[in-house]
């Protein structure tokens, strides 16, 4: 919330919103350009990955790209066995 009232008072930003990617894409009924869902998969349930991408594929536009970034299991901080 915090963020979202700094992104409207501080760069006048009316369109931020603080929701779910599923719940505002589903009730919102808004189509994007571009998607960008990074570092956000590995916190998802794995029976829900499908429901997660099939609502990110229905709120682009016909030529809308989406662009999903998930943890670099090599990275030197992380921990690898945790991804195996």
């Amino acid at each position: 919330p915090d963020n979202v009232a700094i992104a409207r008072q501080r760069f006048g930003l009316e369109e931020v919103h603080l929701a779910g990617v599923q719940e505002f894409l589903t009730e919102s009924g808004l189509r994007f350009d571009a998607i960008v869902s990074k570092d956000v998969m590995e916190h998802i349930e794995k029976a829900r990955i499908g429901e997660f991408v099939e609502t990110i594929r229905a709120g682009l536009t016909p030529d809308g790209v989406a662009l999903i970034q998930v943890p670099n299991m090599d990275w030197a901080a992380s921990s690898h066995e945790r991804y195996m």
